[in-house]
């Protein structure tokens, strides 16, 4: 079994900053001296990331500004489409269990329906109906 450690306290972090000379001259001036610490490289650091983000996003927005405009003004021939026309739905496949035995068929139906609190006279909707659907009787 191993002996337990004693609990450390954690280090107050120390201030730490960078002396560079700026020039190659054997004597040190104080003007050719700058310090910086961590914490100015860390901040500047930073910014040269979000302005590097910033223009990877502004070139990628571009992008899509220039292909929506292409999309947009491109002249509408079927050939090229790249979205499917809307048409009737295709024919649905009858439904069958694992013995063939049809389960659901698919026929095609026509509905109409009518907004009875919109209809002024009954009769002359049956009519106008009948008109353009020979089947139904008025």
């Amino acid at each position: 079994m191993k002996p337990a450690r004693a609990k450390r306290k954690p280090r107050r972090e120390a201030r730490c900053a960078i002396i560079e000379e700026r020039g190659r001259s054997a004597e040190i001036d104080a003007d050719r001296i700058s310090v910086q610490n961590r914490r100015a490289k860390t901040i500047d650091a930073a910014r040269r990331r979000i302005a590097m983000c910033a223009v990877a996003f502004a070139f990628v927005f571009g992008l899509l500004s220039l292909r929506l405009g292409a999309v947009a003004t491109a002249p509408d021939n079927s050939r090229g489409r790249a979205v499917a026309s809307v048409g009737d739905d295709p024919d649905r496949r009858e439904i069958v269990d694992r013995n063939g035995v049809l389960l659901a068929a698919n026929l095609p139906m026509r509905s109409l329906e009518i907004a009875g609190r919109e209809v002024w006279s009954a009769r002359e909707t049956a009519t106008a109906i009948a008109s353009v659907i020979p089947a139904i009787d008025a």
